[in-house]
């Protein structure tokens, strides 16, 4: 594209230019500049060094991916998240497997590379398979080992996924797991039935 521009290395009074811009990738670019009025014909080659960048971002709270975008090209580039191994980038990138907190991620292509940073919040996502179920399956970002789950108000015991809630009675039940600073709550309804008939 081409707007309206005055090189710094030329005074005031000459006519208006427009800086055509041949391409956006990071790296040192080639640019045209072009007289609007005043000078028939007149342009030059410029070169311009703009500078590399990638930002990334989770689209809700409980993404499994990271969205990013860099002026770096992806064809060819390597991406690390952490202190991970280097892989060839793809956006959306899945970080299903991270644990919550804030994560650092580098793009590099040759010579090019740039940083930035996303931060995972914790969750807690459960549903009943069936209507009758007698356990409840769930899934959380928050490390398993370790980590302790309280049903409504009961005791807090070591976390099992599907969670067993044979002892429960029907309607909606509330989920915690905690691990360290981490938590996430969710809820739940189990249905259920009264004199063979099912409960309305």
């Amino acid at each position: 594209s081409s707007s309206p521009f005055t090189p710094s290395l030329l005074h005031a009074g000459f006519p208006p230019y427009n800086l055509s811009i041949l391409t956006l990738e990071a790296g040192v670019q080639k640019f045209l500049i072009t007289a609007t009025t005043g000078v028939t014909g007149a342009s030059t080659l410029a070169s311009v060094s703009i500078p590399a960048y990638l930002q990334c971002h989770t689209p809700s709270d409980y993404a499994s991916s990271v969205s990013c975008s860099s002026n770096i090209p992806l064809t060819g580039a390597q991406c690390i998240i952490d202190v991970g191994p280097a892989t060839p980038c793809i956006f959306p990138m899945n970080t299903s497997t991270l644990a919550p907190g804030t994560h650092n991620i580098t793009i590099s292509n040759s010579n090019l590379s740039s940083s930035t940073s996303f931060v995972l919040k914790a969750y807690l996502q459960c549903h009943t398979p069936s209507d009758y179920a007698s356990s409840v399956s769930c899934s959380s970002n928050i490390p398993l080992t370790g980590a302790q789950c309280i049903i409504d108000v009961g005791p807090a015991t070591p976390c099992t996924f599907p969670v067993n809630t044979s002892t429960l009675v029907p309607g909606t039940h509330y989920i915690t797991i905690s691990y360290g600073n981490l938590s996430s709550s969710a809820s739940f309804i189990l249905e259920g039935e009264v004199g063979g008939e099912e409960e309305r």
